[in-house]
């Protein structure tokens, strides 16, 4: 069980930024391959910039929302990216301006990212995102998680850049907003990297290895992801299905050296069980009681569950 001090201590606008950051990116993980989507991404880009260049960034939002109305979440959530990698190539950091709140953030991912990424000193920029990311306004939350993307695609995709990232969130002085930041660099070194390479997927106890490299913010991030990564190696059909959320459950109370590491695996245990579209309310929570016997990691679960339903 998590010490009842150690739950106290987590900071809770933290925990509901990260967890409502999670909701759609977690999507594309579940739903599609990044390694598939990226060409996609790239081809999608080009013709929004052409819409966006003739009809102008209204018109061309209205035709974009309305093109996506019925996609999946997940890739709902690529097709943000590349309508707003689309206005980023067209007004630059102005682009910000044009973001709505659809697809929860995926807009904001992509436009923070690339100013970070292509202002020569993103001081003020971090600066404005940190400040914004205290709103309880989701969509202004979802730059803090940008940035980590940011940083993990300018340090590289290798052991030692993943360590820079992580730690370049450290540097920029977000604080307790640092693990925002640490699950955008966590997210994008699996759907970028290792999506993009599939013959070095690793295993659930590499996935495991790399969390326990991390710690603070970092790790926590890590951790609370870790349930994503597992699902995928247990259920290769990517449904979700009840006996593979029985083994994330499982994976994560074997998680015993360190309480605060089960407590983020329980919490994105729970987040995955939420986002299991096909089922029922009653069959999502049930699933949490199947995953975790204990009590108090069951209600962790649930109200995460919950969380989910409410979006």
């Amino acid at each position: 069980m998590v010490d009842t001090a150690v739950s106290h201590a987590l900071n809770a606008r933290v925990y509901v930024a990260l967890f409502a950051i999670a909701v759609f990116v977690t999507g594309i993980f579940l739903y599609s391959d990044w390694a598939t989507q990226e060409p996609i991404l790239t081809e999608d880009a080009a013709y929004w910039q052409r819409v966006i260049e003739d009809k102008g960034p209204k018109a061309a939002r209205v035709r974009y929302l309305s093109s996506t109305e019925y996609f999946s979440g997940g890739r709902k959530h690529v097709a943000a990216h590349a309508f707003s990698r689309a206005l980023y190539n067209v007004y630059g950091a102005a682009a910000l301006g044009y973001c709505g709140s659809e697809y929860v953030g995926g807009c904001i991912h992509e436009v923070s990212a690339q100013i970070f990424l292509n202002s020569p000193d993103p001081t003020d920029f971090v600066a404005e995102c940190t400040a914004k990311h205290a709103s309880e306004d989701f969509i202004d939350r979802a730059c803090v998680h940008g940035l980590g993307h940011a940083l993990m695609w300018r340090e590289g995709y290798t052991r030692e850049g993943i360590h820079r990232a992580m730690q370049g969130c450290d540097d920029m002085g977000l604080s307790a907003l640092s693990i925002s930041c640490s699950y955008g660099v966590i997210m994008e070194w699996y759907f970028r990297y290792i999506g993009g390479n599939p013959d070095i997927y690793p295993s659930d106890a590499a996935a495991l290895a790399l969390c326990q490299e991390f710690s603070g913010p970092a790790r926590d991030a890590c951790f609370f992801n870790i349930s994503t990564v597992w699902i995928t190696l247990y259920d290769p059909t990517r449904t979700t299905s009840r006996e593979s959320v029985i083994r994330v459950g499982e994976a994560c109370r074997a998680l015993t050296n360190v309480e605060r590491d089960k407590h983020y695996c329980v919490l994105g245990a729970g987040r995955l069980i939420g986002l299991r579209g096909q089922y029922s309310r009653y069959e999502r929570l049930e699933a949490c009681d199947a995953a975790f016997p204990d009590e108090r990691d069951a209600a962790t679960c649930k109200s995460n569950v919950e969380y989910a339903l409410s979006l």
